[in-house]
């Protein structure tokens, strides 16, 4: 039994890099979530240090010889896992953390996301704080490229203790974040980063909403929208369309949150609704909870609205 599940999650795992290979984000999200689930069957018999050193034999080796699929992989394990990162990435993602003191500093962003995700607070800081000292002095456009990927992280970081913790504390917490995200838009532009300037943006809208200023919100989410999706048209390889589109599906959720939740009006719902259903990204993953969730409620919404 114990060795049909081993066998299981090799398979799994395998498949998932297999997905990676064959840059079909559809299927890689769905192989990461058999992978997780594989994970899960098999940890349960032979425990957590076991799997590990298995990841660490087969998986992490073809991650250092093929790095281009970490990227794909983190990309689609954002999706497969609602807001979080599954066991079966997020445990390669530690066998790169213990050698994070060799690795150059673009490569500990991801890290540092993947103990966010997780909310593994302390291993975040102190990976975050690693990447720091690894850029100090740094004036290129690539340190502030990871600088600002690295504001991003803290800011969203925050945003997990605003809703996690007590709700007087949230609107302080919401403004620490809104500062980390400004902050990671301008050094994304100080980068040249267009693409991580947006990312940050688009979190600056998702903030105004939760701070209660929805004209503001989706006035620039529409804005960011509009820009992600022209860059989106133009983007040299699929990895960085497919960043964009994301950002494109991202701030048309937040403009139909705000038109559901605070009566913002039926055309922006349908709107944003239909722009949703039509984002490749979407249409990748669209069975996961942070997809089926807003959905079903702005769905809802305009049904109770038509009985009126």
């Amino acid at each position: 039994m114990m060795t049909d599940l081993v066998t299981a999650f090799d398979a799994a795992a395998q498949a998932a890099l297999e997905a990676a290979r064959l840059n079909d984000l559809p299927l890689l999200v769905q192989r990461i979530g058999e992978a997780d689930t594989a994970f899960q069957a098999a940890v349960g018999c032979v425990g957590h240090d076991a799997l590990r050193e298995r990841i660490r034999q087969t998986v992490s080796p073809l991650l250092k010889q093929e790095p281009e699929l970490v990227a794909r992989l983190n990309f689609a394990a954002s999706l497969a896992a609602s807001g979080s990162q599954g066991p079966f990435f997020h445990t390669a993602r530690q066998m790169c953390a213990e050698r994070a003191e060799e690795l150059p500093p673009a490569e500990l962003p991801g890290i540092v996301e993947s103990f966010r995700r997780t909310k593994m607070y302390k291993q975040m800081d102190f990976f975050a704080d690693l990447l720091l000292r690894k850029l100090e002095g740094g004036t290129s456009q690539a340190d502030w490229k990871v600088r600002a990927k690295n504001s991003y992280e803290l800011s969203m970081a925050v945003i997990q203790h605003a809703e996690d913790g007590p709700t007087a504390a949230a609107q302080a917490l919401y403004q620490i974040a809104m500062n980390l995200a400004h902050r990671s838009a301008q050094e994304a532009e100080q980068a040249g980063d267009a693409k991580g300037r947006l990312y940050a943006l688009m979190l600056v809208g998702a903030l105004q909403l939760k701070m209660g200023n929805v004209r503001e919100s989706i006035q620039l989410s529409a804005q960011v929208s509009d820009e992600a999706e022209n860059l989106a048209a133009a983007a040299p390889d699929d990895g960085a369309k497919q960043r964009l589109l994301r950002i494109a599906m991202n701030t048309c959720f937040h403009r139909m949150n705000a038109g559901v939740e605070h009566d913002h009006g039926v055309e922006l719902v349908r709107e944003m609704l239909a722009k949703i259903e039509t984002n490749p990204i979407y249409q990748s993953a669209k069975d996961a909870d942070w997809a089926t969730g807003p959905i079903g409620k702005a769905r809802k919404y305009l049904q109770q609205k038509a009985g009126h």
